[in-house]
């Protein structure tokens, strides 16, 4: 993500407090090395949002795996719309990548297990950075879909594990093995990792052998 968008807002009130600051000591020239350093905080922080949209620019005419999350934002957004083309209003998903697909699913309810959009987890023990996970809790929320991602295209439905640590024990558990089948893979690529799969399981079904859909989004 590029965080410096997040400075964005404060871009026009810091360039008039910096102009009101210049205003206010000149004149004072025993103050003119403190006035100098309040300018050149004020230009740097103004810089920096700015650099950070250079860089965006430079972004939207880079192929899109080169993006820093590479296509993940589309393949989460297609599998949103795979879910809501098959699931009805109203039922719960559990996903770590909350943000995409939330947005392209606002009729459904989404767990975020990362605890970013969830009270619970957010204050389950941890460092934070995805360290948190409560796996007793999303169990007994009973989701109705899991979403799930991996650097392997899964084999025979297995969950390859080699993604984040919450969604490996998720998948370990006795609840996620006996209740929840995959139905649906969209792939996405980044230049850091040519293969990467978003993975949409079912929940709450009798689990039977089945071929899930695959869409890389053409």
């Amino acid at each position: 993500m590029e965080h410096g968008r997040l400075l964005l807002p404060l871009a026009a009130p810091l360039a008039a407090a910096a102009a009101a600051g210049a205003r206010a000591l000149a004149g004072r020239r025993k103050y003119a090395r403190a006035e100098a350093a309040v300018l050149l905080a004020a230009c740097a922080i103004l810089a920096w949002p700015r650099a950070q949209m250079g860089r965006l620019l430079a972004l939207a005419a880079a192929p899109p795996e080169s993006a820093q999350e590479g296509t993940m934002v589309a393949a989460q957004a297609r599998a949103a719309r795979w879910v809501r083309s098959r699931g009805r209003a109203g039922e719960l998903v559990a996903a770590n990548h909350v943000g995409a697909f939330g947005y392209a699913a606002l009729d459904m309810r989404v767990l975020d297990m990362v605890g970013l959009t969830d009270r619970r987890i957010a204050r389950a023990p941890g460092l934070g950075l995805h360290r948190r996970f409560d796996l007793a809790y999303v169990v007994a929320r009973r989701p109705d879909w899991v979403i799930l991602n991996s650097r392997r295209r899964p084999v025979a439905g297995e969950y390859p594990a080699d993604y984040w640590p919450g969604e490996s024990i998720l998948a370990r558990s006795a609840w996620f093995r006996s209740s929840c089948r995959l139905a649906h893979l969209e792939q996405w690529r980044w230049t850091v990792w040519p293969e990467s799969w978003v993975l949409v399981y079912r929940c709450g079904e009798p689990r039977a052998p089945a071929t899930p859909a695959r869409s890389d989004g053409h």
